[in-house]
Parts: structure tokens; sequence; C-alpha cells
């Protein structure tokens, strides 16, 4: 699929006066296919979270109970947030 996009490129057409190609082509499946990753895992944490019940107390009225808990709690959110900067940041970096 690259070298279809790349295709009459200065990039691919030029002689090469390198014995490898630059460091973010040959690492592009290796950066790019983490960083994909790290976003699925993200998108999975945000879709259980956003689909979570977060009030405290917990309140079931046709069980007649009142469950108090952590639920409000951000911390899946925040670690999956950080994870998914730091594989950005290794994007960006590459680019």
């Amino acid at each position: 699929a690259f070298r279809k996009l790349l295709a009459g490129s200065e990039l691919i057409e030029r002689h090469k006066e390198h014995v490898q190609d630059p460091y973010s082509f040959r690492c592009i499946p290796q950066v790019h296919g983490a960083t994909k990753d790290a976003i699925r895992y993200v998108a999975s944490v945000l879709l259980t979270e956003i689909n979570s019940v977060t009030d405290n107390p917990t309140i079931f009225p046709d069980e007649d109970r009142i469950i108090s808990g952590g639920n409000f709690h951000g911390q899946p959110l925040a670690i999956s947030y950080d994870f998914l900067a730091i594989a950005l940041a290794e994007l960006g970096n590459i680019s």
C-alpha cells in the first residue's frame, strides 16, 4: 500500500546514497501498529466507562438497596489516557 502511495515520489526514485531507508520509514509498522493498538485499548476503556454506572451511592429501588462504592473514581480513564499520550508522543517523535 505504501509503495503504491509513494509511486513516482522522489523518496522512491532517488539514487540510493544510503544503505538503509530512514529510520522513520523502517519502523512504520512497529510504531504505527503499537499506536493503533493503544488507541483501540483506550477506546475500549472509554466505552466501558461511558456505559458504567458512576453514581455514589448506587440506588436500587426495586430491591430496596443502596450500595456505596468508588465507581465515580476516574483512574481507569486517567491511566488509559496517559497510555494514549505516550503512544501519540512516540508517533509524533518518529514522524
